[in-house]
Formats: C-alpha cells, sequence, structure tokens
C-alpha cells in the first residue's frame, strides 16, 4: 500500500522536528516554513479574523519554547495541534474579556447616573477589600489572571508558581470570594 502524502508530510515533521532538537538549525527553518501554511489554514478555519496572523504567531513561540518536550516516539501531528488549540483558546478567550471590558467601559462612559457610579465604586471597593482578606498566593493568581488578564503562562512566569498550582489557587481564591459575599449577603437579609 502507497502511503498517503499527509503520512509522508508527517513522518517528514517528525523527522525534522528530532533534528532540529539535536541542533539542526536548517532542519528547524525547514520544519518551520513547512508548518507555516498549514498552521495559517488551521487558525483561519477556526477563527477567520485579522488577528489570525498574531495566533500563528504565538503558536510559532510556543513551538519553539516547548520544543524540548516534544517526544520522538509520538507523533508530532498531535503535539503541534494541542499547542495550537491552546494557543487559539487563549486568544478567543482573551478577545472575549476585552470585548467585555469595552462593553463595561463604554456603558460606564455613556451613563452619568451618580447612582450608577456610586454601585460601582462600592463594588471595585468590595472585590478590593475580598482580594486583600485572600492569602497572597490567591490573590496573586486572581489579580494576574483575571485582572491583569494574563494567560496561565505568562501568570506563571511572572508569580514563579507552577501553572498547576496557580489553577489550584484561583479556584479557591474564587471559593474563598464567593462563600465570603454569600456569607454577607445572608447576613443582610
Amino acid at each position: 500500500m502507497k502511503p498517503r502524502s499527509d503520512d509522508r508530510k508527517q513522518n517528514g515533521w517528525d523527522g525534522l522536528m528530532a533534528a532540529a532538537q539535536d541542533g539542526d538549525r536548517q532542519a528547524y527553518g525547514e520544519l518551520l516554513r513547512a508548518l507555516l501554511p498549514v498552521l495559517r489554514r488551521i487558525v483561519a478555519a477556526r477563527m477567520g479574523s485579522a488577528e489570525s496572523e498574531d495566533v500563528v504567531q504565538d503558536i510559532l513561540i510556543s513551538l519553539h519554547t516547548a520544543r524540548h518536550s516534544y517526544h520522538r516516539e509520538r507523533p508530532f501531528l498531535p503535539w503541534l495541534m494541542a499547542i495550537s488549540r491552546c494557543r487559539i483558546a487563549d486568544h478567543l478567550q482573551r478577545r472575549s474579556r476585552n470585548r467585555r471590558m469595552e462593553m463595561v467601559w463604554s456603558e460606564i462612559a455613556d451613563t452619568s447616573s451618580p447612582a450608577l457610579f456610586d454601585r460601582q465604586l462600592e463594588a471595585r471597593e468590595l472585590v478590593g477589600k475580598g482580594l486583600a482578606s485572600l492569602p497572597a498566593s490567591q490573590r496573586m493568581a486572581l489579580e494576574l489572571m483575571k485582572l491583569r488578564q494574563l494567560s496561565l503562562e505568562e501568570a506563571s512566569v511572572e508569580s514563579g508558581m507552577s501553572v498547576a498550582s496557580l489553577k489550584v489557587a484561583a479556584h479557591r481564591g474564587f471559593r474563598s470570594l464567593q462563600q465570603n459575599w454569600a456569607g454577607k449577603e445572608q447576613a443582610a437579609a
């Protein structure tokens, strides 16, 4: 049975990646040139936006950063697709958060109601007090990931915490805030 062109392409990528891990710069350049049009098609199909080139570059940077984690005994394509899915998801989440923030800020700018402004100030103070009551790791995780909107990887680098530790700290911080606020609402009622 004759191998399909996709099979030959994937085996070629596997070999190029293995050679790149051994320090072959030419193989690494050839791999990146071969992947670029494929990644552009994948990202365009998932996003269909003008920002797709930024996502492709993020994928290539992630591939470069994580190239040491590729295991030669495993196929290259699923490893690459996992990186691609994560970068696309990160970008879509960031874009969604930015749009929500733009909507919130446009609503704030459009309203001149002093009562609304007072409620928003109260909410900020409440969030600030809630964050201040958390342990340092939980507060840092929430500030980096939710207020500054960093990805898990970016927050990990900045905080020095592992991605898993950040996830746990953020989850525990949210739970603490929810329980604290739920208790205050019940006491007020």
